[in-house]
């Protein structure tokens, strides 16, 4: 008996060819982020520090991209649907009929305000305690940097600890000398604005 399993995202999509170019682009972009990619109840989802945050769906009048989380977005442009609003509370969906693009830049912005959501959140049973950021190790180059401009170290420091790992790790990715100090020119005038790596990408 042949075992029809998903084993990875791209099986899955390969069962839609309806829906491939959406599921496709929405794989890409949400590769883009700091995602780990798995298969959970038979379809793509993508968690962050183990929590599942996204997933992929097809079906057959539509397919979907779900954010498990997604009534705590602001959700300005009004794109979330509610499957189910007698039984999901937290759960929404931003679903695509065919012929219908991704609007590319608003999904990066609202996955981006999904991953700020969830390294802001208290756990259960914390809410009296302190919060403190998770310590990790700054990237080298970025470190030496902040520790010769103050304003720009002030700047950082103002940032979530989302936000300061995420542009730690940007400059870690590179590989060549030149590229990171490429990345870190254009990474100051962000962080003076407060902005996060992904804003960019916001309207």
């Amino acid at each position: 008996m042949k075992n029809n399993k998903i084993t990875n995202a791209q099986e899955y999509i390969d069962k839609f060819p309806k829906w491939e170019e959406q599921l496709r682009t929405a794989r890409e972009i949400l590769n883009s982020f700091p995602l780990v990619e798995t298969i959970k109840w038979g379809a793509p989802c993508y968690t962050y520090n183990g929590t599942n945050l996204i997933g992929l769906a097809g079906f057959k009048n539509h397919c979907a991209i779900w954010f498990h989380k997604g009534s705590l977005l602001q959700d300005k442009q009004e794109v979330f649907e509610n499957a189910q609003p007698d039984k999901t509370k937290f759960l929404r969906q931003l679903r695509f009929r065919e012929s219908e693009n991704i609007n590319t830049s608003l999904l990066k912005e609202y996955i981006a305000e999904a991953l700020q959501i969830e390294e802001t959140a208290v756990p259960p049973n914390t809410k009296s305690k302190s919060k403190t950021k998770k310590e990790f190790e700054l990237a080298p180059e970025l470190k030496d940097v902040c520790e010769t401009d103050e304003k720009l170290f002030q700047a950082f420091q103002k940032l979530s600890n989302y936000n300061q790992r995420e542009y730690s790790d940007y400059i870690k990715e590179a590989k060549r000398e030149s590229t990171k100090e490429r990345r870190i020119i254009k990474i100051k005038s962000l962080i003076m604005e407060g902005k996060s790596l992904h804003d960019k990408y916001k309207k």
